[in-house]
């Protein structure tokens, strides 16, 4: 049923006497506006104003919801909360997804702007911002914080290995003008995988690709 048709009946309803009691001074309230989806109501209603403010509220009630969507519009688009405009939205979607290197076998999942991401089978951790994984070994480097430059599309991450033991600091760089990032380990411990019955080190500098 349309608010209209609600308001309508609710005014009938008020306007018998039964609602309020006997009353002697009826007005004929006419061309009562409602939100531009609604249609011309033509109510009858005792003079009573405790009448008057019931159907007030009555039609309060349905221009209220549009007023409400029209606010949400507003204030919902596409640019994520940290970001200032689309610009540095456009800058965010940089870090978001899976990128790989090949000649390592090495892949980094990453979400740096909503940190929720599940690692598979190490769901103990909860959400994190990304991790860092070779296929040929069960472990991972979990990245547990991130800053991200966004003037220079560099993000600066805190990453430990999930044994909680090694830890580092390094920085992942988005070259647009090639469509490379770059990952440098500036400090502390070394990336490592098992491979072959041997621990594989990364080198300082490593580049991937979108996967």
């Amino acid at each position: 049923m349309s608010c209209a048709k609600i308001v309508k009946k609710c005014c009938i309803f008020i306007n018998n006497d039964d609602f309020f009691g006997k009353t002697s001074h009826i007005i004929d309230l006419h061309c009562v506006t409602l939100s531009a989806s609604l249609l011309y109501v033509s109510i009858s209603t005792n003079a009573n104003m405790m009448r008057t403010n019931i159907i007030s509220a009555l039609i309060a009630l349905c221009v209220f919801p549009d007023i409400t969507s029209a606010n949400n519009e507003y204030y919902s688009c596409n640019i994520h909360p940290q970001t200032e405009n689309k610009a540095s939205a456009c800058a965010d979607s940089f870090f978001v997804g899976d990128i790989y290197n090949k000649e390592y076998d090495v892949l980094i999942r990453m979400d740096f702007i909503d940190n929720d991401i599940l690692i598979q089978g190490q769901e103990l951790f909860g959400k994190v911002s990304g991790y860092i994984k070779s296929s040929k070994d069960s472990r991972c480097w979990i990245v547990t914080s991130v800053e991200i430059d966004r003037k220079s599309n560099t993000a600066t991450l805190e990453i430990i290995n999930d044994y909680g033991s090694e830890d580092l600091i390094a920085t992942l760089t988005y070259d647009s003008t090639k469509n490379i990032y770059s990952l440098r380990q500036k400090s502390g411990s070394t990336i490592k995988f098992a491979k072959k019955g041997k621990w594989q080190k990364l080198p300082s500098s490593l580049e991937f690709e979108r996967k």
